[in-house]
């Protein structure tokens, strides 16, 4: 079997980052208080969005609804997750303990460390735009009125409103930190069975065959388990963007000013980058075919060849990787299918704000 990197202190660079990962897999009163903190916060801006005065269209109106229902589901999800935190730690734990290797190699490292730079500058853009939209506005107002007072109010808001973009950012790097650890167990698979590809066929063995099973099976069990841990946030997620992207959307196609089309294409970065992550995971799952498949030609044991019979066999019927509520898994084709349905609705709802 090729020579894994032994676990040291059962830490490994894998492990997910983050204000929300750190919520998650620490206890203490900093922890709590955090907690605490982002739930107050989003219930300050739930009332700040009912209670704001501006000039009431279809749009306003369809963007207000559904931001409240995601700071409502959000609110939810973060006075369960304190509860949660026990099986979190297992299933970020669970492939390390039952390989006894660790996810340091070099070049999950290399992959994981380009994917946070990549969601860094992605978030930083998309977390300042917003908010700096509505401070330039404050400020055109003010030198139009001359009123402090308005002003203050306005710059409070864009502080309240800063705040809780930076919050939903770091719940979507929580969910991207998430992948990034799926992918550091699949990388470490795919990994192993190039290394059994490069022997010599004559000198495979049973137990070396066995063993890359068996980590393709845990893995696969690891993946499931995060599946089921975040069907809520990914559920959130896609119902959240695909629906908001949608409508400004169509209101760019209606009044297709720099703004619009500055929203919407931050909202396109972020669904693509967070779908990539997401989708990574079942092509990493799937490449263990292709490089099994090759290995079936190497063999020239009977029982050898038997065993990575049952390996490809395990694999064609293992469906791996994350899922819309159990129901569809993420894969390209359901990314199509979204596409798809985008455009239906944009080119299908031209006078929908009208």
């Amino acid at each position: 079997m090729p020579r894994m990197l032994p676990i040291e202190n059962g830490s490994s660079y894998a492990k997910p980052i983050g204000l929300f990962a750190s919520m998650v897999r620490f206890e203490g009163k900093k922890s709590a208080f955090t907690n605490f903190f982002l739930i107050l916060l989003a219930i300050c801006v739930i009332f700040v969005n009912i209670f704001a005065k501006e000039a009431i269209t279809k749009f306003t109106t369809c963007e207000k609804i559904f931001r409240c229902t995601n700071l409502v589901l959000y609110v939810i999800w973060l006075l369960r997750i304190r509860s949660k935190r026990m099986k979190y730690n297992a299933i970020i734990n669970l492939f390390e303990a039952q390989t006894r290797c660790n996810l340091d190699r070099p070049n999950v490292r290399k992959h994981l460390s380009k994917s946070r730079n990549i969601f860094l500058f992605v978030v930083t853009f998309i977390a300042l735009w917003p908010p700096l939209c509505d401070l330039c506005h404050s400020i055109m107002s003010f030198q139009q009125t001359g009123d402090y007072i308005s002003l203050l109010k306005n710059l409070s808001s864009c502080l309240l409103y800063l705040l809780c973009h930076s919050s939903f950012q770091l719940y979507h790097q929580f969910l991207v930190e998430s992948c990034l650890n799926i992918q550091a167990c699949w990388l470490t698979v795919l990994d192993c069975i190039r290394l059994l590809d490069r022997i010599d066929g004559r000198t495979l063995t049973l137990t070396e065959i066995r063993e890359c099973r068996s980590m393709f099976v845990i893995a696969a069990v690891t993946t499931h388990k995060m599946d089921s841990f975040l069907r809520f946030p990914i559920f959130s997620y896609y119902s959240f963007l695909f629906i908001l992207f949608n409508v400004h959307f169509v209101n760019m196609l209606r009044e297709p000013t720099v703004e619009n089309l500055i929203m919407v294409t931050t909202q396109s970065l972020h669904l693509v980058f967070v779908t990539f992550n997401i989708i990574y995971i079942n092509y990493l799952s799937n490449k263990c075919f292709d490089v099994v498949y090759s290995l079936a030609y190497k063999t020239r044991s009977l029982p050898v060849h038997n065993e990575v019979l049952l390996f490809i066999d395990r694999i064609e019927h293992s469906k791996v990787g994350f899922s819309f509520l159990k129901i569809s898994l993420i894969t390209p084709t359901f990314v199509t299918s979204m596409a798809s349905l985008t455009l239906t609705i944009a080119l299908s709802a031209p006078t929908l704000f009208e």
